[in-house]
Protein backbone atom coordinates (compact mmCIF):
# COMPACT_ATOMS: atom_id res chain seq x y z
CA UNK A 1 0.00 0.00 0.00
CA UNK A 2 2.22 3.03 -1.57
CA UNK A 3 0.68 6.44 -1.34
CA UNK A 4 0.42 9.17 -3.33
CA UNK A 5 -0.17 13.54 -2.90
CA UNK A 6 0.33 16.55 -5.09
CA UNK A 7 0.12 19.93 -6.34
CA UNK A 8 -1.10 21.51 -9.00
CA UNK A 9 -1.86 25.36 -9.66
CA UNK A 10 -3.31 25.76 -13.45
CA UNK A 11 -2.85 29.85 -13.17
CA UNK A 12 0.75 27.94 -12.96
CA UNK A 13 1.92 29.96 -9.87
CA UNK A 14 4.23 28.78 -7.60
CA UNK A 15 3.18 26.26 -5.00
CA UNK A 16 4.31 25.56 -1.03
CA UNK A 17 6.68 23.57 -0.39
CA UNK A 18 5.74 23.26 3.09
CA UNK A 19 2.32 21.94 1.96
CA UNK A 20 3.59 19.19 -0.16
CA UNK A 21 6.03 17.93 2.74
CA UNK A 22 2.57 18.33 5.33
CA UNK A 23 0.66 16.67 2.80
CA UNK A 24 3.41 13.45 2.40
CA UNK A 25 3.95 13.41 6.28
CA UNK A 26 0.44 12.82 6.46
CA UNK A 27 0.57 9.67 4.67
CA UNK A 28 3.51 8.02 5.42
CA UNK A 29 2.14 5.12 7.26
CA UNK A 30 1.57 4.26 3.64
CA UNK A 31 4.88 3.68 2.74
CA UNK A 32 7.65 2.84 5.13
CA UNK A 33 10.00 1.89 2.22
CA UNK A 34 10.86 5.25 0.67
CA UNK A 35 9.84 8.48 0.23
CA UNK A 36 10.16 10.90 -2.74
CA UNK A 37 9.53 14.40 -4.40
CA UNK A 38 9.30 15.83 -7.96
CA UNK A 39 8.61 19.42 -8.68
CA UNK A 40 7.83 20.73 -12.26
CA UNK A 41 7.67 24.22 -13.59
CA UNK A 42 5.19 24.13 -16.47
CA UNK A 43 6.71 27.20 -17.88
CA UNK A 44 10.11 25.93 -18.42
CA UNK A 45 8.67 22.32 -18.32
CA UNK A 46 11.55 21.17 -16.15
CA UNK A 47 11.52 18.36 -13.83
CA UNK A 48 12.99 18.34 -10.19
CA UNK A 49 13.34 15.02 -7.98
CA UNK A 50 14.18 14.82 -4.89
CA UNK A 51 14.97 11.52 -2.21
CA UNK A 52 13.41 12.10 1.45
CA UNK A 53 15.70 12.19 4.43
CA UNK A 54 13.65 8.51 5.15
CA UNK A 55 15.17 6.87 1.87
CA UNK A 56 17.52 4.39 1.29
CA UNK A 57 21.24 5.40 1.37
CA UNK A 58 21.64 4.20 -2.33
CA UNK A 59 18.54 6.36 -3.58
CA UNK A 60 20.00 9.53 -1.38
CA UNK A 61 22.97 9.09 -3.02
CA UNK A 62 22.08 9.81 -6.65
CA UNK A 63 18.69 11.98 -6.02
CA UNK A 64 19.11 14.88 -3.53
CA UNK A 65 17.42 14.48 -0.26
CA UNK A 66 14.60 17.34 -0.30
CA UNK A 67 14.89 19.90 2.94
CA UNK A 68 13.07 23.34 3.30
CA UNK A 69 15.91 25.58 1.64
CA UNK A 70 15.29 23.72 -1.47
CA UNK A 71 15.16 25.74 -4.50
CA UNK A 72 11.21 25.14 -5.77
CA UNK A 73 9.97 27.91 -5.79
CA UNK A 74 9.00 28.44 -9.61
CA UNK A 75 7.22 25.12 -9.35
CA UNK A 76 3.21 24.85 -10.26
CA UNK A 77 3.21 21.09 -10.08
CA UNK A 78 4.37 19.32 -6.69
CA UNK A 79 4.09 15.48 -6.61
CA UNK A 80 4.93 13.21 -3.69
CA UNK A 81 5.10 9.44 -2.79
CA UNK A 82 5.70 6.94 -0.37
CA UNK A 83 6.72 3.95 -1.12
CA UNK A 84 5.37 0.13 -0.04
CA UNK A 85 8.03 -2.11 -1.99
CA UNK A 86 5.71 -5.37 -3.90
CA UNK A 87 7.10 -6.11 -7.06
CA UNK A 88 10.40 -4.22 -7.66
CA UNK A 89 11.72 -4.53 -4.31
CA UNK A 90 15.04 -2.36 -5.41
CA UNK A 91 15.67 0.84 -5.53
CA UNK A 92 15.06 1.11 -9.09
CA UNK A 93 11.19 1.27 -7.98
CA UNK A 94 11.71 4.54 -6.36
CA UNK A 95 8.99 7.08 -7.35
CA UNK A 96 8.06 9.77 -8.59
CA UNK A 97 9.62 7.65 -11.68
CA UNK A 98 11.12 9.43 -14.34
CA UNK A 99 12.07 7.80 -17.87
CA UNK A 100 15.34 7.72 -19.35
CA UNK A 101 14.44 10.61 -22.03
CA UNK A 102 12.87 12.91 -18.82
CA UNK A 103 10.01 13.21 -20.66
CA UNK A 104 7.62 11.76 -18.25
CA UNK A 105 7.19 11.91 -14.39
CA UNK A 106 4.64 9.39 -12.86
CA UNK A 107 3.85 9.06 -8.79
CA UNK A 108 1.39 5.79 -8.47
CA UNK A 109 -0.47 3.60 -6.04
CA UNK A 110 -1.16 0.29 -7.27
CA UNK A 111 -0.58 -2.60 -8.50
CA UNK A 112 -0.91 -3.71 -12.80
CA UNK A 113 -1.85 -7.56 -12.65
CA UNK A 114 -0.95 -7.78 -16.45
CA UNK A 115 2.41 -5.32 -16.18
CA UNK A 116 4.09 -9.20 -17.60
CA UNK A 117 2.18 -9.31 -20.66
CA UNK A 118 2.69 -5.29 -21.07
CA UNK A 119 5.66 -5.27 -20.88
CA UNK A 120 6.50 -7.92 -23.09
CA UNK A 121 4.15 -6.45 -25.72
CA UNK A 122 6.55 -3.24 -25.52
CA UNK A 123 9.80 -5.34 -25.83
CA UNK A 124 8.70 -6.50 -29.23
CA UNK A 125 8.22 -2.98 -30.26
CA UNK A 126 11.74 -2.20 -29.19
CA UNK A 127 11.31 -0.64 -25.84
CA UNK A 128 14.18 -0.96 -23.59
CA UNK A 129 13.22 -1.39 -19.42
CA UNK A 130 15.83 -0.15 -16.66
CA UNK A 131 13.51 -1.82 -13.71
CA UNK A 132 11.34 -4.87 -13.44
CA UNK A 133 8.79 -3.00 -11.30
CA UNK A 134 5.50 -2.25 -13.31
CA UNK A 135 5.46 1.15 -12.26
CA UNK A 136 7.83 1.56 -15.27
CA UNK A 137 5.59 -0.76 -17.34
CA UNK A 138 2.91 1.84 -16.76
CA UNK A 139 4.82 4.90 -17.46
CA UNK A 140 6.16 3.05 -20.90
CA UNK A 141 2.84 1.92 -21.88
CA UNK A 142 1.45 5.39 -21.03
CA UNK A 143 4.03 6.77 -23.17
CA UNK A 144 3.46 4.18 -26.22
CA UNK A 145 -0.70 4.27 -26.13
CA UNK A 146 -1.65 7.36 -24.58
CA UNK A 147 -4.12 7.89 -22.29
CA UNK A 148 -6.08 4.27 -24.31
CA UNK A 149 -3.20 2.79 -22.06
CA UNK A 150 -5.76 2.71 -19.24
CA UNK A 151 -8.05 0.41 -20.97
CA UNK A 152 -5.30 -1.95 -21.46
CA UNK A 153 -4.77 -2.09 -17.53
CA UNK A 154 -6.00 -4.69 -15.77
CA UNK A 155 -5.12 -4.03 -11.68
CA UNK A 156 -5.46 -1.26 -9.34
CA UNK A 157 -4.21 2.29 -9.42
CA UNK A 158 -4.17 5.81 -8.41
CA UNK A 159 -1.38 8.21 -10.10
CA UNK A 160 -0.84 11.49 -11.37
CA UNK A 161 1.70 11.71 -14.73
CA UNK A 162 3.16 14.58 -15.68
CA UNK A 163 3.60 14.15 -19.78
CA UNK A 164 6.57 17.45 -20.75
CA UNK A 165 5.71 16.38 -24.40
CA UNK A 166 2.54 17.88 -24.27
CA UNK A 167 2.62 19.81 -20.69
CA UNK A 168 0.36 18.17 -19.19
CA UNK A 169 -0.41 16.73 -15.94
CA UNK A 170 -2.49 13.72 -15.49
CA UNK A 171 -4.49 12.22 -13.02
CA UNK A 172 -6.34 8.73 -13.05
CA UNK A 173 -7.50 5.96 -10.97
CA UNK A 174 -8.54 2.42 -11.05
CA UNK A 175 -12.44 2.11 -12.90
CA UNK A 176 -13.85 0.81 -9.18
CA UNK A 177 -11.78 3.10 -7.25
CA UNK A 178 -10.26 0.22 -5.13
CA UNK A 179 -7.36 2.72 -4.80
CA UNK A 180 -9.03 6.45 -4.35
CA UNK A 181 -7.83 9.87 -5.31
CA UNK A 182 -9.25 12.14 -3.33
CA UNK A 183 -9.30 15.84 -4.73
CA UNK A 184 -10.39 19.55 -3.78
CA UNK A 185 -10.12 22.59 -6.14
CA UNK A 186 -9.87 26.26 -4.78
CA UNK A 187 -9.31 28.68 -7.32
CA UNK A 188 -6.89 28.14 -9.62
CA UNK A 189 -5.41 25.08 -7.28
CA UNK A 190 -6.10 21.42 -6.82
CA UNK A 191 -4.42 19.11 -4.24
CA UNK A 192 -4.90 15.68 -4.61
CA UNK A 193 -3.73 12.48 -2.20
CA UNK A 194 -4.06 8.81 -1.66
CA UNK A 195 -6.23 10.30 1.63
CA UNK A 196 -8.17 13.17 2.91
CA UNK A 197 -6.14 13.45 5.75
CA UNK A 198 -3.35 14.61 3.44
CA UNK A 199 -5.64 17.32 2.07
CA UNK A 200 -6.61 18.52 5.86
CA UNK A 201 -2.80 19.61 5.95
CA UNK A 202 -4.06 22.61 3.78
CA UNK A 203 -4.82 25.44 6.01
CA UNK A 204 -7.28 26.18 3.30
CA UNK A 205 -9.22 22.92 2.98
CA UNK A 206 -8.98 22.14 6.88
CA UNK A 207 -10.70 25.82 7.47
CA UNK A 208 -13.59 24.40 4.85
CA UNK A 209 -14.09 21.29 6.56
CA UNK A 210 -17.62 20.14 7.40
CA UNK A 211 -19.57 16.65 8.34
CA UNK A 212 -21.33 15.09 5.14
CA UNK A 213 -23.95 14.11 7.56
CA UNK A 214 -26.10 12.37 4.19
CA UNK A 215 -23.18 10.60 3.68
CA UNK A 216 -22.26 9.14 6.85
CA UNK A 217 -26.08 8.19 7.39
CA UNK A 218 -26.08 6.50 4.06
CA UNK A 219 -22.62 4.26 5.43
CA UNK A 220 -23.58 3.52 9.18
CA UNK A 221 -27.56 2.73 8.06
CA UNK A 222 -27.16 1.16 4.75
CA UNK A 223 -23.71 -0.17 4.33
CA UNK A 224 -23.57 2.02 1.04
CA UNK A 225 -19.98 1.94 0.21
CA UNK A 226 -20.05 3.53 -2.99
CA UNK A 227 -20.75 7.44 -2.87
CA UNK A 228 -19.90 8.89 -6.09
CA UNK A 229 -18.20 11.66 -5.88
CA UNK A 230 -19.07 12.61 -2.60
CA UNK A 231 -17.02 11.44 1.11
CA UNK A 232 -17.73 12.17 4.67
CA UNK A 233 -16.42 15.71 4.09
CA UNK A 234 -18.48 18.18 2.20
Amino acid sequence: MCGIAGIVDLGREAVALREILAMSRAIRHRGPDDAGFAFIDQNQRRIRAFSDASSPGSVRNRIPVLDTDANVQASNIALAHRRFSIIDLSDGGHQPYIDKEESCCLTFNGEIYNYIELRDELEAEGVIFRTRSDTEVLLESYKAWGTECFAKLVGFWALALYDRRSNQLILSRDRLGKRPLYWAKIGSRIWFASEIKALLQVPQLAALKKVNEQAVWSWCTLGQRDLGSSTFFS
